[in-house]
Parts: structure tokens; C-alpha cells; sequence
């Protein structure tokens, strides 16, 4: 038989002690329903009443956060430049 690693359930000398389950359920990260995309939806309803959240927006935004920071104030995801060269481009067909 091959010998088996001691188990951390045990309480083995040389080992962790086993996780508790109860503080297992208490974490410091967010839940889902406390993520930044629920948050800017909840801001613009009360913020811009009427007004239609644009979720692919504030996603390339959250996404280009750190790029945002390092390119400064006026810099904008290529992903929403494209979108507001497409929406001129559209408005200028019709």
C-alpha cells in the first residue's frame, strides 16, 4: 500500500488545521448582487430618470479602469470611440 499524506481534517502535527466552515462563509469580497455593473445600473435609474443604462458602456469602461488611469482625464476605451464614430456615421445616412 502506498502511504497517504496526513490529512489536514485530522489535525496531523506538521499540518494546517482544518478550515472552519463558519468562517469560511464570511468573506470580505463582494456578492454578485453588490457588483459594480448593479451599482452603476441602480445610480443612472436614480441619477437619470428616463435615460437608459447602457451596460456595454459602463462594461468597456470597468474593463479599461487601470488604462483610463494611466492615459488620463479625456481618454476614452477604443471600444466606446468606435461606437460613437458608428453612431455619427448612422445619424449622417439617414
Amino acid at each position: 500500500q502506498a502511504s497517504r499524506p496526513p490529512s489536514r481534517e485530522l489535525g496531523c502535527p506538521g499540518t494546517a488545521p482544518a478550515p472552519d466552515r463558519a468562517a469560511m462563509s464570511s468573506t470580505v469580497h463582494w456578492t454578485p448582487k453588490e457588483s459594480s455593473l448593479g451599482r452603476d445600473s441602480f445610480n443612472a435609474m436614480v441619477r437619470d430618470r428616463g435615460r437608459a443604462f447602457d451596460v456595454p458602456d459602463a462594461m468597456m469602461r470597468a474593463a479599461a479602469m487601470g488604462r483610463s488611469a494611466e492615459m488620463g482625464e479625456g481618454w476614452e476605451p477604443p471600444g466606446i470611440v468606435c461606437r460613437k464614430i458608428a453612431e455619427v456615421l448612422t445619424k449622417r445616412s439617414k
